[in-house]
């Protein structure tokens, strides 16, 4: 086996090894509520409210609200207009 191959089977053997340590033990959610109001063909209202939890359920990560503005350019692309 040439120096060059066992090297690279080295250096995969090393990064296998961080990876498997890299994991933790915590669970976290994030729930995430969308509500979306037409008002034309092209044009609607959206909110958006997103629940993120840590350290197994018990801590708040993060809470935010996203309000925006739909527009329909053509069938296959819509924009998105957001204040938050």
């Amino acid at each position: 086996m040439h120096l060059l191959n066992k090297i690279k089977i080295l250096f995969l053997l090393l990064l296998l090894n961080t990876a498997i340590y890299a994991q933790w033990d915590d669970a976290g959610m994030w729930n995430t509520f969308s509500i979306e109001k037409g008002i034309t063909k092209k044009f609607s209202i959206a909110l958006d409210e997103e629940l993120r939890l840590r350290e197994n359920f018990t801590q708040l990560n993060l809470l935010y609200t996203n309000l925006g503005v739909n527009y329909k350019l053509f069938k296959f692309l819509k924009t998105l207009f957001l204040l938050n």
